[in-house]
């Protein structure tokens, strides 16, 4: 019998209830932030990456002594199921005077309405793109003649750096105050633990790393000995630190020259 989310996270609360555990007891023991037990136990699993959750399912479990390998397979089936697609039902009567329901399908005309709705999105956004791609060289080109006509050597490195590059990159966080913090170097975990209020940690990676922080007012960032300010408040996912700067989703925090 299929394991419905709602139900999976049920055995998790029953079974802490059982125990008399706390959410914010079972934050200190497991190191998972409140947000994220709340999720389990309300059978949210959609918010963190498919690699994330089976992590943090292993280490529930484990706290409140379920098997960890059934609750997987259990999550395994509730991750495959797909969702039901939704028809608009008409009512018509039958023999007997009984009602029956049959799915209401678009028509071919709607499909063509449908499909023609699409393809103009689609070309508009293909228009902002070369628009933006030729306005870029356009003005990469100006500063190339404008620059030799002054007898000055252009970077064009410079001129095209868009997205920052691979290389070197340090990266020190410290707690200003109790913070969850998780530390990603491709795809693996570095680090996912609560930095205590004083405490800091050092990471060194020639690829970009990517932060995730329960309270991103609560850290100072150090990136390649600078320190970067103007970030989000509140939980954070995806602040990736590179050689080129810090990113949060598609606005930059800092830009490296």
């Amino acid at each position: 019998m299929t394991t419905t989310p709602k139900e999976l996270g049920n055995i998790f609360k029953q079974a802490r209830e059982n125990l008399k555990l706390s959410v914010n007891e079972v934050c200190d023991r497991t190191r998972m932030h409140p947000t994220v037990v709340r999720d389990i136990e309300a059978g949210v699993f959609d918010r963190l990456g498919k690699l994330y959750i089976k992590g943090f399912l292993k280490k529930y479990s484990a706290l409140l002594k379920l098997d960890p390998e059934k609750i997987l397979e259990k999550y395994e089936s509730v991750a495959a199921i797909a969702p039901a697609p939704e028809f608009e039902f008409t009512m018509k009567p039958g023999k007997g005077g009984k009602k029956l329901t049959r799915p209401s399908m678009p028509s071919g005309k709607k499909l063509q309405l449908i499909l023609i709705s699409v393809l103009s999105v689609v070309l508009i956004v293909l228009i902002f793109v070369f628009t933006g791609m030729i306005k870029s060289r356009v003005s990469t080109s100006r500063r190339e003649r404008a620059a030799s006509a002054a007898g000055v050597a252009v970077n064009t490195a410079d001129i095209a750096r868009i997205v920052p590059m691979s290389g070197p990159v340090t990266l020190t966080l410290r707690a200003d105050q109790k913070v969850w913090v998780q530390v990603n170097g491709g795809r693996k975990i570095l680090f996912s633990d609560i930095l205590e209020k004083g405490v800091s940690k050092t990471w060194k990676s020639d690829e970009p790393l990517t932060v995730w922080a329960g309270r991103a007012e609560n850290l100072t960032f150090t990136v390649n000995d600078r320190k970067i300010t103007g970030l989000p408040t509140g939980v954070v996912k995806n602040i990736v630190i590179s050689s080129g700067g810090v990113k949060v989703g598609s606005n930059w925090a800092a830009r490296f020259d």
